[in-house]
């Protein structure tokens, strides 16, 4: 009897969430031939300056990234989601050594000399824990791990199984960036308002998976700068940038070199992320055209809604690699430690090395980091000791690095000279400092 009043319960559910999406398939029969031009519309607007932005300033932005009813449509989508309580909450994952709570990553101190030697400053730790912790008032779907939500998302679904934009980016990207795209994930997302934010982080690391660039689309109508919520991009040395959660606006960025975090938002915030990977994948690249409309014999896309159909099978994301175990070789590669009294090009090219630049982003901006980690989580004793780790965390990096904190105030000094200068996102702009490397 409880198994059948079970099933009869998740019936009821169902029904209410195709109920509330009645009026979306509605959309999805009406726009249809605006899905059949997704792929061209995103060719028009990712534009050889955007990609170029991405390659050099970390990230680009990207108003009216989708049709305007195509947005309006999925932004419904998302929102029939979170009502009907098929969301759940997000966590900020931590790693740290099983016996400590200090990062993954332990940082040997290196002695600055005239010649130095390259010394061994990343050491891999393999026995790690990771601890959850709850985030205030985000909510999430995880689409390309779940077929459920495949089918009640389908307009957020055709943008995970279309692949114009990775396409775009592969043939726009110089050879410099030896980066070759090829598969993408994507997870909807749903911020309730009432100071939901996230704190700093990169979205992942190199050596464990293969995510370069993060897209993120924004479906939020009437947007106002006194609403927060913005997303705050970290381009060390360049100054903090916030980016407003406009409706139909995508934001690109560099997924494990460029720090980020959303400030706290008073109002409810939809948006939907896809992480574009470089799993080694060096298949000769198809022709950008639309995606197919054929039909599946898969089980999971005969239960969409009426009229709509599902790109082939053979297209649906993979899920994201599982991290692999990091092997003693896997390391990154470092530079030699320059001389404290090195030129400021030679500084650069070791403080801004992808191997060592995130420790650099941590030190530089310190304060927000851990207020940051308060703001995103509500205090319980797991928070204090996340906060607790990363101080003792960025004070061991201040001890490694404690010969170049002088030349890391000069590089911030010079990138708050250049943000002041330059007019952003304007074209021509000159680079007053140096920047990262984020890709390659």
């Amino acid at each position: 009897m409880f198994g059948v009043l079970k099933t009869l319960a998740n019936l009821e559910v169902h029904k209410s969430v195709y109920a509330s999406l009645a009026f979306q398939t509605t959309n999805v029969i009406r726009y249809h031939s605006t899905y059949d031009h997704l792929s061209q519309h995103i060719q028009r607007v990712v534009t050889p300056h955007a990609v170029d932005s991405l390659y050099t300033k970390g990230y680009a932005v990207i108003d009216g990234i989708f049709p305007a009813h195509f947005a309006d449509a999925a932004r419904a989508e998302v929102v029939a989601l979170y009502d009907n309580d098929r969301m759940h909450k997000n966590c900020t994952h931590f790693v740290a050594p099983a016996s400590s709570s200090a990062s993954s990553t332990s940082i040997v101190t290196p002695t600055p000399t005239p010649k130095p030697s390259t010394p061994s400053l990343i050491r891999s730790v393999p026995s790690t824990s990771t601890l959850l912790l709850e985030k205030t008032h985000i909510h999430e779907a995880e689409l390309s791990l779940d077929a459920s939500i495949r089918r009640l998302a389908p307009l957020c679904a055709s943008v995970a199984t279309d692949h114009t934009l990775l396409s775009v980016i592969n043939k726009l990207l110089p050879s410099s960036a030896n980066t070759h795209l090829d598969s993408q994930a994507i997870k909807l997302q749903y911020n309730a308002g009432g100071g939901g934010c996230f704190p700093i982080h990169f979205d992942t690391n190199e050596r464990l998976d293969g995510r370069r660039v993060t897209a993120i689309f924004y479906l939020n109508p009437d947007w106002k700068v006194e609403h927060g919520g913005a997303l705050r991009l970290y381009p060390f040395p360049a100054p903090p940038i916030d980016v407003a959660p406009k409706h139909n606006r995508a934001v690109l960025f560099a997924s494990a070199r460029l720090a980020h975090r959303v400030m706290p938002s008073t109002m409810p915030r939809c948006c939907f992320t896809v992480w574009i990977s470089d799993n080694g994948s060096r298949k000769t690249e198809a022709a950008i055209s639309p995606p197919s409309h054929s039909s599946s014999s898969s089980s999971s896309d005969s239960q969409l809604p009426p009229h709509y159909q599902m790109p082939s099978v053979s297209q649906v994301p993979r899920p994201p690699p599982s991290p692999p175990v990091i092997a003693l070789s896997s390391r990154p590669t470092i530079p030699p430690p320059p001389p404290t009294d090195a030129s400021l090009e030679e500084m650069a090219n070791f403080l801004l090395s992808s191997a060592i630049y995130p420790h650099v982003c941590r030190v530089a901006h310190e304060a927000e980091w851990i207020q940051s980690l308060i703001e995103s989580h509500p205090p319980t004793s797991s928070r204090d000791q996340v906060i607790h780790g990363a101080q003792t965390e960025i004070a061991l990096i201040r001890r490694t690095l404690r010969h170049y904190l002088p030349r890391i105030e000069e590089l911030k000094r010079l990138g708050r000279a250049a943000g002041a200068v330059k007019e952003v996102g304007g074209k021509g702009e000159k680079t007053l400092c140096p920047a990262p490397v984020w890709f390659g």
